[in-house]
């Protein structure tokens, strides 16, 4: 059903915070940040505590090991059913990034990741010429 006024107003405060966070500097996407371990991703959704919580996390070894994870790519992702698939099955060994042009296929690819509980896969929205140019730097992706 709908939102109520007061609850979807805290939704999209708490997605404003969600994506500033996620950020850097330069006004690229913050991988490590988002790719920052379970716990830490969790905290930085559902509260309103800064990535410094995620850089403290980082110091433990499993946190260590979750960053040196490689990131696969899916472009053209769809609805998204095949990249949270993937992401499911490469849950503890690789991140995923899905990108659609599409902003109801996003939408419905954002909706599977909540569905399955999918926690290592990033949807984003957009022309991938214009993400990857402007938020990848030069030879992260293999």
């Amino acid at each position: 059903g709908e939102l109520g006024g007061g609850r979807k107003a805290d939704v999209i405060k708490r997605m404003k915070r969600t994506l500033r966070n996620n950020i850097d500097e330069e006004g690229r996407l913050a991988l490590k940040r988002i790719f920052s371990s379970s716990k830490a991703s969790a905290s930085s959704m559902s509260s309103s505590s800064s990535c410094s919580s995620s850089s403290a996390a980082s110091s433990s070894p499993v946190a260590r090991s979750q960053q040196n994870r490689p990131i696969k790519l899916e472009i053209g992702a769809g609805d998204g059913e095949w990249a949270v698939e993937q992401a499911l099955a490469d849950s503890k060994d690789a991140y995923w990034m899905a990108l659609e042009l599409r902003f109801d296929r996003v939408y419905k690819a954002f909706m599977h990741t909540l569905l399955n509980r999918a926690r290592n896969i990033a949807i984003i929205g957009g022309d991938a010429r214009a993400i990857l140019r402007r938020n990848l730097p030069t030879n992260s992706v293999r």
